[in-house]
């Protein structure tokens, strides 16, 4: 499957980036230093505080961060506020490379 990204790019006037979800996670695990990728905690909201943005968990913590990375999946909770269209749901497609079985490696 082929995205056209300056397509989307050019629909929600941000630039995109497309990757299946197994490369971004490692290479920002391989980026950043230990801990500042988590996991197993689901983001409820985010907010635009000028200079930094806050993104807050449902156990009620909240993180500042200079960037968020929203790799939640077609079901978005970034899509949905970023573009403020919550009734939106994007329609199924194929599925996505990379899911489904792994081969071993």
């Amino acid at each position: 499957m082929r995205m056209d990204t300056a397509a989307v790019g050019r629909r929600f006037e941000t630039p995109t980036i497309c990757a299946p979800r197994r490369r971004l996670v490692k290479r920002l695990l391989d980026a950043l230093p230990a801990g500042t990728v988590t996991f197993g905690n689901e983001c409820s909201g985010v907010a635009d505080r000028g200079e930094h943005v806050e993104a807050a968990f449902t156990d009620g913590s909240t993180y500042e961060a200079d960037l968020i990375v929203g790799a939640d999946g077609r079901e978005s909770l970034m899509r949905r506020q970023l573009w403020a269209r919550p009734n939106t749901r994007p329609r199924a497609g194929p599925p996505s490379p990379g899911r489904g079985r792994r081969r071993p490696e």
